[in-house]
């Protein structure tokens, strides 16, 4: 019987009764064709026109819809949801594995290739994720485009041992940041895990990275490059290389800062500066290696106008601390500044300027700066004019070493205001000299320092010191006086002491005076009578005939010869 109600309501729908609500169908109820259609409505629209809406608002993959808008919490603004989705991009979106640690892992260059080259159209960033993949590059970072890890402890790249360069900086702004590289191999020979100089970017960043035993771990040509908060361990060639690309400090601007560098015992160095114009380093530490840091030019390179600051230049290294040097004739290195930094406690010198090769080498400084322990020199200079030594400490060091040696030639150099004392706070000097002039050290000035407890304060030659010089006001030397015998020989008055006591024998002819240069003023205080003659050595001779009493003060005055008065 209810079949043919159904059946009659169906072919006579004008003679049904008014629509239904689904709510109060009931066993005694029959639906109508109305009612059926009433309770298929979509999104108050009736069934046809519900259908349309839903084919029209499907998705087509890496297509938009405007129907698909979200808004993010905490604004009112709508943006697409592939929009969103092109802010980042994954490498695992393009086939990266990222499934390991060892040489069995799946290589994922490829996959962080494509990744990147699609970035670099999209202008998005690459994500990697907190796990380990394993590229053996090498992979190129596009213009503008950001290659970012989760963190140098969540993100590792197994990077092998193929010599190759595995991340390349390709163009402006391209960015590598938070992971860390790793090598699987001791002693690697070639290759870098950042090249940020084959393509000589601009303005390119490497922000918190951490690279473990490579060959070179930074190699660095361009312009405005950074290198912040990164650590390197373990370079069997060189922490960070500076300018090897380029000739005529065309490196310009590269900022290395707050980066810490701990060398292998075998490291070469720590840093290489080459080639670079305007070079900043800030908050850096260096240790180990055979030398911390090395600036050293090869053909038409130029090192000009480095700002280093508050920076371990060398520590604890198996050589040297710090070297600077031309490693061909054609290069020039000008206008180094050191201020407020470090090399102290290295095997042989913690500062060594040399000839190398020659060129052009002018206009190095340290100011404040400090210098440690260690076996040899405080500050060696071969080579260079216009070497500045001002308000610094050097002490401790081995006892037949000097806190600062300058040798023959090297020309307006200043030495000011520092301690070269025997204690600087808790650490004690062994070294038995303060400061060395080999000779022909032209308008150079020792003025204003500090050499107490040091048995050999100012070492001289005893001719041909140089023109020029200002030696002067040095503790304790110009209030302490130095007792000499009188000789036929002649009188010695080294150390730089502003008075000499003369004893012996009365009616002693004396007729060379050693240590003297221009303008050179002592006293001279004889407790014999003493008969100087003019004459003798070129350098060394007495202009003027005196005699000198017992017990009478008087001055002697170096003008090419001694002027007695």
């Amino acid at each position: 019987m209810k079949r043919l109600l159904l059946a009659s309501a169906l072919m006579f729908p004008a003679l049904a009764h008014a629509q239904v609500s689904p709510s109060r169908w009931s066993q005694n109820y029959i639906p109508t064709l109305t009612d059926w259609k009433a309770a298929l409505l979509y999104n108050g629209q009736g069934f046809s026109d519900a259908m349309a809406t839903i084919n029209a608002s499907k998705l087509s993959v890496g297509a938009e819809s405007d129907a698909q808008l979200v808004t993010p919490t905490g604004t009112a603004v709508t943006r697409t949801v592939a929009s969103h989705f092109a802010d980042r991009i994954s490498v695992l979106d393009f086939g990266a594995a990222c499934n390991g640690t060892t040489d069995t892992a799946t290589d994922d260059t490829a996959s962080f290739n494509k990744a990147l080259t699609y970035a670099a159209t999209a202008n998005a960033a690459v994500t990697v994720p907190a796990r380990g993949c394993r590229v053996l590059g090498p992979v190129t970072i596009p213009a503008g485009v950001s290659l970012a890890g989760a963190g140098f402890n969540s993100t590792t790249i197994y990077a092998g041992n193929t010599g190759a360069n595995i991340f390349i900086l390709g163009g402006q702004g391209a960015t590598i940041r938070d992971m860390d590289i790793k090598f699987s191999a001791a002693n690697p020979t070639s290759g870098a895990a950042i090249d940020a100089s084959t393509k000589t970017p601009f303005l390119a960043r490497i922000f918190n990275v951490m690279i473990e035993s490579p060959y070179i771990g930074i190699d660095l040509s361009g312009n405005s490059i950074t290198v912040d908060h990164t650590r390197i361990n373990g370079s069997s060639g060189y922490g960070i290389r500076i300018g090897h690309a380029t000739t005529s400090a065309n490196t310009v601007d590269p900022r290395i800062t707050n980066t810490t560098i701990g060398n292998a015992d075998g490291t070469i160095a720590g840093m290489l500066v080459e080639d670079a114009g305007g070079l900043y380093l800030t908050n850096n530490d260096i240790v180990g290696g055979q030398i911390g840091t090395l600036f050293r030019t090869g053909a038409n390179q130029q090192i000009t106008w480095t700002f280093a600051d508050n920076t371990v230049l060398g520590d604890t290294g198996k050589g040297i601390g710090l070297e600077i040097q031309n490693g061909d004739v054609s290069g020039i290195i000008r206008g180094l500044r050191f201020a407020n930094s470090w090399s102290s406690n290295n095997v042989n010198d913690n500062i060594l300027i040399n000839e190398g090769s020659g060129g052009t080498l002018e206009n190095i400084s340290f100011s404040g700066f400090r210098e440690y322990g260690g076996s040899g020199n405080g500050l060696t200079a071969t080579y260079g004019n216009g070497i500045r030594l001002t308000d610094s400490e050097f002490c401790a060091g081995n006892s037949g070493a000097t806190q600062v040696y300058l040798g023959t030639g090297v020309n307006n150099a200043t030495v000011t205001g520092n301690n070269f004392s025997n204690t600087c706070g808790s650490y004690t000097s062994n070294r038995a000299s303060g400061v060395s002039l080999e000779g022909s050290n032209n308008y150079t000035t020792v003025t204003d320092n500090n050499f107490a407890g040091i048995s050999n304060p100012i070492n001289l030659p005893t001719t041909n010191v140089g023109v020029s010089l200002i030696i002067k006001n040095n503790q304790p030397l110009d209030n302490n006086t130095e007792s000499i015998a009188a000789s036929s020989g002649g009188l010695t008055f080294d150390q730089g002491f502003g008075g000499y006591v003369i004893t012996g024998t009365d009616g002693t002819n004396v007729s060379n005076i050693t240590y003297g240069w221009s303008g050179r003023h002592v006293l001279v205080i004889p407790q014999v009578a003493v008969t100087f003659a003019t004459g003798g050595a070129s350098g060394s001779g007495i202009c003027n005939a005196y005699t000198a009493t017992a017990n009478t003060p008087f001055n002697a005055d170096f003008y090419g010869c001694w002027y007695l008065h």
